[in-house]
């Protein structure tokens, strides 16, 4: 058996976080009564999101600003006046009751539970991660959840992965394997903390970065050979 501990990215990888965020968005805006496209709403507020998000990742902004700023940067964009805190509290409510899962989530899970270590980890609040976890098909199939917000530094620092090593008294990087959708925080911080990676890219993106996984995968049980086998596919 090659390897012992598998970590799991949660956003993108078994939580489907697209779907969470449209639902979460469009609940807000019937909560406030916003009158405005919703489509073209989710679009300005991907961009902005996805940006802030990035610049976490790159200890650039800390995530309690970040709660606020993305809204802030939507409702000046799209000039309505709105209480951002107030939207911001009430759309984390939203988000943190979507649990929608990724195809092949839950089974990949139950299969490979018992057999490995299992470790969830994301660069999302805490606490909503916690909760869409808890009320998803996922809840039971994992040894450990490990956020951001409470290591204190994002993925892909080598800080936080250590932690978990530490946390669970794992050493040996060679049986580890990181499973996940982004290259940066993912494939670069599996190769940066030097174990080996696993990019879930279910569309079917062309890698045009130097940062290049151990393994490549489109369907989440196409890892059931990788990890028993340990093969390349």
């Amino acid at each position: 058996m090659k390897y012992e501990l598998i970590l799991f990215d949660l956003d993108g990888t078994l939580l489907d976080y697209e779907k969470a965020e449209e639902y979460a968005l469009k609940k807000s805006m019937e909560f406030f009564k916003i009158n405005f496209s919703p489509e073209l709403f989710l679009n300005e507020y991907r961009k902005i999101n996805k940006d802030l998000w990035e610049k976490y990742e790159k200890n650039e902004i800390s995530i309690k600003k970040l709660k606020f700023e993305r809204f802030n940067l939507l409702f000046n964009r799209l000039k309505i006046k709105q209480n951002t805190r107030a939207f911001s509290k009430i759309y984390l409510h939203f988000i943190s009751n979507a649990s929608f899962t990724i195809e092949g989530a839950k089974e990949i899970l139950s299969h490979l539970f018992g057999k490995y270590k299992i470790v969830l980890i994301t660069n999302g609040i805490h606490f909503v991660q916690q909760k869409r976890v808890n009320k998803s098909p996922l809840k039971d199939y994992f040894n450990l959840l490990v956020s951001s917000e409470k290591v204190g530094i994002p993925k892909p620092n080598p800080i936080f992965f250590d932690y978990i090593f530490k946390k669970i008294r794992h050493k040996e990087k060679k049986t580890t394997l990181i499973v996940g959708d982004s290259l940066f925080s993912d494939i670069k911080g599996a190769i940066d903390f030097g174990v080996d990676s696993c990019w879930f890219n279910p569309h079917q993106i062309k890698n045009k970065e130097k940062i290049k996984p151990t393994y490549e995968i489109t369907e989440l049980k196409q890892l059931r050979e990788i990890i028993d086998r340990g093969e390349k596919c």
